[in-house]
């Protein structure tokens, strides 16, 4: 037989998250089924939760018996219900925690890696810089040198110019000439 959620809290008169709680134990996977999006749990299943949960109960009812036998008269008790509810609200809060912790080491770590390729990248911004002020003298040199070397093809070729144009001689001055 199969037991809804709702029918095991009903019969052991705990609330369906703390029924939840337990299922989500990796021994309870093999008891459990869901169904059109209902959980069943099965009658081994049941048992098992039932077993677990009344020691439980147990070990909460002899606590709260001999806290209660220490109160005096004035004070009130807590409902066994609201005892239940605070520690599964306290179990889920540490476990939120413990959450909560693993993420922000994660993200310690996230953050570390990431200051670590920054500061990588910004030595080799830096030794770019020193390669570029390096490189920056030689290329003026260059150019220099290249203009240098224009400058004189330049005269050359003027003189090369003139000296054509002086031994120079035109069609009529030829023919006239002779």
């Amino acid at each position: 037989m199969l037991y809804t959620i709702a029918e095991i809290s009903d019969i052991t008169k705990l609330s369906k998250v703390t029924i939840y709680k337990h299922l989500k134990l990796k021994d309870m996977e093999q008891y459990k089924s869901k169904k059109k999006g209902v959980t069943y749990v099965s009658e081994e299943g049941f048992t098992l939760i039932k077993d677990r949960l009344s020691a439980y109960i147990n070990n909460s009812d002899s606590t709260k018996n001999s806290s209660r036998s220490s109160f005096s008269s004035n004070e009130m008790a807590m409902d066994e219900d609201d005892l239940s509810i605070n520690e599964v609200v306290i179990k889920t809060l540490i476990d939120q925690l413990k959450v909560k912790d693993l993420q922000l080491s994660e993200k310690n770590i996230q953050i570390r890696d990431l200051n670590n390729r920054l500061s990588q990248e910004q030595d080799l911004h830096k030794n770019t810089q020193i390669l570029f002020k390096q490189q920056q003298p030689q290329q003026i040199l260059q150019l220099e040198a290249h203009f240098e070397e224009l400058d004189n093809k330049l005269i050359e070729i003027k003189n090369k110019m003139q000296k054509k144009d002086k031994d120079h001689i035109g069609i009529f001055k030829k023919i006239f000439r002779k």
